[in-house]
């Protein structure tokens, strides 16, 4: 696609500080997907190895992120399909789905513990009922969605995905600097202050969405397309960045990847984002539960 450069901007409209809840609606014959890396995976043990701090936050927090991430998923999508690769994260998903009561299927996989979200989507793509459904969802299990449903539904087709942005709560010190992806530009949801990650120029599409022409811009760490659209979509086994090509192999098939204007539209609260910028303030998030 041609860039032009008449037409570039950062793809959001800073005068919207507001949500419509009322246009937050479930979404008929959809399928969300989501893989979740529990502590009995060699991929979590392995960061564990390499950065000791993590233990008690990743062994505390991440079944936390996953519920709620599964009650927010609920609201929007009729089937859910939460993936692993191991007995015990097995274990954990069905403890937490009789806990909790929500509904959800639990598909496990033998692969690497790297490759689970990549595994998890071809293996997805092969059902033969996938066309039963009309949406895919795909997420990473620390994410909570907010999508305008018939907005986003008008907009995407068999070659263009709706990217949701993704907001990571900005915390304690506020002159610090954002690391790998995140941007200065901020949004005020449930009374604090988030980063908006992944802003990169774009082109305005319409009124209502801009197109990203780069990967950092077009990655989300969640998309939601048609059917037909997942189908088409050539899911890379990547040495480098193996999970975030879940989202990455998207954009490589010539998808149009596309975000909202308004943020509020069509977002991600990522629940994990707060563990890095908590630790460039010398502080760990096993000590303040209310973030979990």
């Amino acid at each position: 696609m041609e860039l032009n450069l008449d037409k570039i901007e950062y793809g959001i409209n800073d005068n919207i500080t507001s949500i419509d809840y009322d246009k937050f609606k479930c979404i008929e014959n959809s399928m969300a997907i989501t893989p979740y890396f529990g502590i009995g995976g060699e991929f979590q043990n392995s960061t564990i190895l390499h950065y000791p701090h993590l233990a008690n936050k990743k062994r505390i927090t991440y079944p936390i992120y996953l519920i709620k991430c599964l009650f927010g998923l609920k609201k929007y999508f009729s089937t859910i399909v939460v993936s692993c690769q191991n007995q015990k994260d097995f274990n954990d998903l069905l403890n937490i789905r009789n806990i909790f009561n929500i509904d959800f299927e639990i598909l496990m996989l033998k692969t690497e513990s790297q490759f689970l979200p990549i595994d998890t989507l071809i293996s997805i793509q092969n059902r033969q009922n996938i066309n039963q459904y009309n949406y895919i969802y795909y997420t990473e299990c620390d994410q909570i969605p907010f999508i305008n449903t018939d907005l986003a539904l008008n907009a995407i087709d068999k070659n263009t995905v709706l990217v949701p942005h993704r907001l990571v709560r900005k915390f304690i010190n506020e002159d610090i600097t954002p690391k790998q992806f995140v941007t200065n530009a901020t949004a005020k949801f449930d009374n604090n202050i988030y980063f908006v990650c992944c802003l990169h120029y774009a082109i305005s599409m319409d009124n209502n969405f801009t197109i990203h022409t780069d990967e950092g811009g077009a990655y989300g760490a969640a998309y939601l397309c048609t059917t037909d659209c997942f189908k088409d979509v050539n899911y890379i086994h990547s040495k480098s960045c193996p999970c975030e090509y879940a989202s990455h192999s998207v954009f490589q098939s010539d998808k149009i990847m596309i975000k909202t204007k308004n943020i509020y539209d069509a977002f991600t609260v990522h629940l994990s984002g707060i563990n890095e910028h908590l630790k460039l303030n010398n502080l760990d998030i096993i000590d303040y539960p209310n973030l979990w």
